[in-house]
C-alpha cells in the first residue's frame, strides 16, 4: 500500500505483476477504490500475472477526513 495508493491516487497508471491469487485479489478491491481494474488476468500453476489499468475521472470518493485521520493514527 505504500508503493502502490500514492501512485494510483497522484495519476493514471497501469501496474503488472506476477504474484499469489489472493495477494491480486487485495490488490484488485484496492485499485478499485481508484478507479483502476483489472484488464488481464492469467492463472498458472502457483501464481497470477495481472495487468491493472487506470481510466481518468472514475475514482471512488475518498472515505471522509475524520475515517482517513484515524485510519492513519492506526498504522502510523
Amino acid at each position: 500500500m505504500h508503493e502502490l495508493e500514492p501512485r494510483l491516487r497522484s495519476e493514471p497508471t497501469t501496474i503488472a505483476g506476477y504474484t499469489s491469487d489472493a495477494t491480486w485479489f487485495c490488490l484488485d478491491l484496492l485499485a478499485r477504490d481508484f478507479g483502476a481494474r483489472t484488464v488481464q488476468h492469467t492463472i498458472e500453476t502457483d501464481a497470477v500475472r495481472f495487468v491493472i489499468s487506470q481510466t481518468p475521472g472514475r475514482r471512488a470518493a475518498l472515505a471522509p477526513a475524520a475515517v482517513r485521520a484515524q485510519w492513519r493514527s492506526r498504522h502510523a
